[in-house]
């Protein structure tokens, strides 16, 4: 089965640990659980956080109003950053999936006013990269190793796991739920389909195979597209 956040935190813990310099994190700006596993294992390792991005900003402020992030020790300003030793810092940033104006690339760059990377830093891509965005990716990391600086990602530590979960995870939800109908939703055809036939030999009796602007009726009756 897929790994747990909580065993992310500790993969994550486990680099932030032994680096020697700053440690730079990217991830989804939207994945709030990552944010925090982020924050607690820099927490535990000694470290203050940094936020860069705006979006990151923006969920950062949404969760604490929630309460997400209670517990967890304030985040320092960027105008702060000179002040911290290298190795009590931990930066979490945006652009994981390579965006030429997010953090990252600027930091890549050397674009930022106040904050920087040097030789003996290390970034961590704690995501998985989306099909199509390999070529910005890979030109931020090409850019970062003419740095001096280290590269971290899913094939070197435990550093991100899916948000989707395997096959034998679903039939497990499927198991305890005992849905009457199943929709697959969200994804391409091969996905879509490959949805339904799991759906149909985990017991689910009405697999409706459903596309963009289709209208299903559940109920009376079978389930049926009507339009």
């Amino acid at each position: 089965e897929s790994p747990s956040e909580v065993a992310v935190g500790e993969g994550l813990k486990g680099v932030i640990q032994s680096a020697k310099g700053r440690v730079a994190v990217t991830t989804f700006s939207s994945n709030v659980g990552r944010i925090v596993s982020i924050a607690k294992a820099a927490r535990d390792a000694g470290r203050q956080c940094l936020v860069l991005g705006r979006s990151l900003k923006r969920v950062i402020d949404v969760a604490g109003e929630l309460g997400y992030m209670d517990g967890l020790p304030e985040f320092i300003a960027e105008e702060d950053f000179g002040f911290i030793p290298r190795e009590n810092l931990v930066i979490i940033c945006t652009g994981s999936q390579g965006e030429p104006l997010a953090a990252l690339a600027k930091l890549s760059r050397e674009e930022m006013k106040s904050v920087s990377l040097t030789a003996g830093d290390t970034v961590v891509f704690s995501s998985r990269t989306i099909p199509g965005n390999e070529k910005g990716i890979l030109e931020i990391k090409n850019r970062l190793i003419d740095l001096g600086i280290k590269i971290i990602e899913d094939g070197d530590a435990l550093v991100h796991v899916s948000g989707h979960p395997r096959r034998s995870e679903l039939r497990k939800m499927y198991q305890w739920v005992r849905p009457q109908i199943g929709v697959p939703v969200h994804g391409e055809a091969a996905h879509l389909v490959a949805q339904g036939s799991l759906m149909s030999v985990s017991g689910i009796g009405q697999v409706a195979q459903v596309r963009d602007g289709d209208m299903l009726r559940l109920y009376p009756g079978a389930a049926t597209i009507i339009d």
